[in-house]
């Protein structure tokens, strides 16, 4: 949730969501598909907030909350052993 989170603030320039969701997607090496279920999930936490873009269409940005969301998350990385990596 974290790295789609950073790339959605990093991708902010992009002209539409389709294409937001299609970079991030590229950045994190998944689906475009698991990108779109983290987005659902993240607007359903709170994580994201609209933003009005003009002519009755908004955008989504990272929330306050998603803000303390990542300042408060450890990322993960390779050397640290994770339950679902684990044998």
């Amino acid at each position: 949730m974290r790295d789609f989170l950073e790339g959605l603030g990093k991708t902010a320039t992009l002209p539409t969501d389709a294409q937001r969701v299609r970079a991030i997607a590229e950045a994190m090496g998944v689906p475009s598909p698991f990108v779109e279920g983290l987005f659902v999930s993240a607007r359903r936490r709170g994580l994201v907030q609209p933003e009005p873009k003009g002519r009755g269409r908004y955008t989504w940005s990272v929330s306050r909350r998603g803000e303390a969301f990542i300042a408060n998350v450890t990322p993960v990385t390779e050397d640290q052993p994770t339950a679902l990596l684990s044998d």
